[in-house]
């Protein structure tokens, strides 16, 4: 095809008006001369062009003030000092290492007596522990949970067996000492007669108590409590307390789980924690011991911060209202039908959600904030943090959501890169074959975990359980073995079945994957090359930016006259409608909204 060169001259017509002030630029005309043709275009499409990078400069304005205040109520509920708080307090507790000592319900007592009781005193009359640092928030509990005895059957060797926890078999009656049913013992042994609270039931409501969850069971609130007040009495007088429950045989067969809790305050770091050391007694006979720490903020330490917190609550629910307003307006004017298609609108409603539920956690807390501080100052009151912990942690959770569903809204944007709208299309065009693979690769996943639970449950503690050979096989997926997994019984056939393993979910099953989205990502790349309508608005705006840049050039060498022809250049062209034609083209990729659906 023989190519034909083009002379043409480019003619740009201002009309200006005076005012007061200045002159105002009213409208352009673009007049283009060549082969005797004269072809007007009026300024509609730079204006187009001007308006859209307006709309975007605000979008991407609102959308940092956004995360700004997300960021700032994130990071103001977080203290950098928690961790080391969390290991101090359980340094002072005698740590996870004494845990690992208990073996036997007289551990427990032991444990008490010879390690906690010591951390609650400092040997001053304040109510300091023992680092002289954390003040203690009422008195610690001792509680636990019980299970109701159960005929035996089988070998009929004692009378009674015990099982595991569950709350259809939690024992919540009352009873007298040593746990006698007609509390007839109660006279005989009137020296202990103290101590016949602790064997009382007390519900959830009661002890403001909730459920916790185990290293090895979930369990309920409520339970049999034993208060030790050591505001009341002596270090010596809460040992001989613990002597005494343990005469009465407070902990026996029956209990499946000892609680010892308790709230503490380090002024210092201006940080509450609540404390849970948690004896887990299993039907095997064996013992689970754990210690949990969780710090959680209050209030502010000054006025400045406390008013900047409040400002910037109020200036992140004004965005959250004026963006669902927005969405509102947009749905109304797409139709329910065509809203609900796309993915980006679950994303800002689940922002929506989540800011709403972040807010409403924030005043209740405001509320728990005030009645506990009411319980602190009476003294002697039963304090509980359990609660308040767990909503803290609730809300850091929906704040880490907001942080990672804002940042994302990014892509929304940031899509008009080229590498960014590949990747996203590449994964449109491969959720199909990605669903269907999916059900595929988790059927013969599962397959080789049973597999291997069934061999393996009595041998080794990786898949002793469903969910623990779940995570250890995954984890072979990423080269993360088990230490012991070629040692012990049944070598040969655990080898076997990981050389399978290896095969058939490494080699063929992750090679199918990666097949899969290599070709919808070549498919992408071959389309993205076929037309402007594919091609995204990066590229768009680096051009009209170029021009508008040459406009006011331009502007700024006209002084004398308000009309002047400027002759531009030469251009090798193939013929004059290729201009017509990228010309038409960029008209209808505007006014056609295709680059305002793909963004806004």
């Amino acid at each position: 095809m023989s190519k034909i060169k083009l002379t043409f001259c480019i003619e740009i017509e201002d009309n200006f008006q005076s005012k007061e002030g200045g002159i105002v630029q009213l409208n352009t005309k673009l007049i283009i001369h060549t082969l005797g043709l004269k072809i007007e275009i009026h300024n509609t499409l730079r204006n187009t062009i001007l308006t859209l990078i307006e709309k975007i400069i605000s979008v991407l304005f609102q959308l940092n003030m956004l995360l700004l205040c997300i960021f700032s109520l994130c990071y103001s509920n977080k203290d950098l000092n928690s961790f080391r708080y969390q290991q101090n307090l359980k340094n002072i507790l005698g740590g996870a290492k004494s845990l690992e000592n208990v073996t036997k319900i007289e551990h427990i007592y032991d444990w008490i007596k010879d390690r906690f009781l010591i951390s609650l005193y400092s040997g001053t009359k304040e109510n300091l522990m023992a680092d002289r640092t954390t003040y203690l928030l009422g008195f610690p509990i001792v509680r636990q949970l019980r299970v109701n005895k159960q005929i035996c059957y089988g070998l009929e060797l004692r009378s009674f067996c015990y099982e595991d926890y569950d709350v259809l078999k939690q024992d919540k009656e009352s009873y007298g000492l040593k746990w006698s049913v007609n509390k007839s013992l109660d006279l005989e042994m009137k020296n202990y007669s103290d101590y016949s609270d602790s064997f009382l039931y007390k519900t959830s409501s009661q002890l403001e108590t909730y459920p916790y969850f185990g290293k090895y069971k979930s369990y309920f609130g409520g339970g049999f409590t034993f208060d030790l007040k050591n505001r009341i009495k002596s270090l010596d007088q809460l040992r001989s307390d613990i002597e005494n429950l343990q005469i009465l045989r407070w902990i026996d067969y029956q209990t499946r789980a000892v609680f010892i809790e308790l709230s503490v305050y380090n002024v210092n770091l201006n940080l509450f924690a609540y404390c849970t050391i948690l004896f887990e007694i299993l039907p095997t006979g064996n013992f689970i011991s754990t210690m949990r720490i969780e710090p959680v903020i209050l209030y502010e330490t000054n006025e400045t911060s406390k008013y900047l917190v409040i400002a910037v609550n109020v200036l992140y629910l004004v965005f959250i209202a004026f963006f669902m307003l927005k969405e509102i307006r947009r749905m109304y004017k797409l139709g329910l039908g065509n809203y609900l298609t796309q993915i980006w609108n679950y994303v800002e409603w689940t922002i929506f959600a989540f800011s709403w539920a972040a807010f409403s956690i924030f005043l209740y807390r405001q509320y728990a904030k005030d009645d506990l501080f009411g319980k602190i100052k009476a003294k002697d009151q039963l304090v509980r943090l359990q609660l308040l912990s767990y909503w803290n942690d609730v809300l850091g959770m929906l704040f880490g959501f907001l942080s990672l569903f804002g940042t994302l809204k990014f892509l929304k944007l940031l899509r008009s890169n080229r590498t960014i709208w590949m990747f996203i299309c590449t994964i449109r065009a491969s959720l199909h074959d990605l669903i269907s693979f999916s059900f595929l690769f988790f059927t013969v996943f599962l397959a080789f975990v049973q597999l291997i639970h069934l061999i393996e449950h009595h041998n080794s503690k990786e898949f002793s359980t469903l969910v623990g050979s779940f995570e250890t096989m995954f984890g072979m997926i990423l080269s993360k073995l088990p230490r012991n997994i070629y040692f012990g019984h049944n070598t040969f056939n655990k080898i076997v079945i990981s050389i399978l393993f290896y095969l058939v979910i490494v080699f063929v099953m992750v090679n199918i994957l990666i097949t899969i989205l290599t070709d919808n990502f070549n498919m992408v790349r071959k389309e993205s090359k076929k037309g402007a309508d594919s091609s995204i608005l990066y590229a768009f705006l680096k051009e009209k930016a170029k021009m508008i840049k040459k406009i006011i050039w331009t502007f700024f060498k006209r002084s004398e006259s308000d009309t002047d022809v400027l002759s531009l250049q030469e251009a090798n062209v193939e013929t004059f409608g290729q201009i017509d034609q990228d010309i038409s083209k960029i008209e209808n990729l505007i006014y056609k909204n295709k680059i305002n659906d793909q963004i806004f």
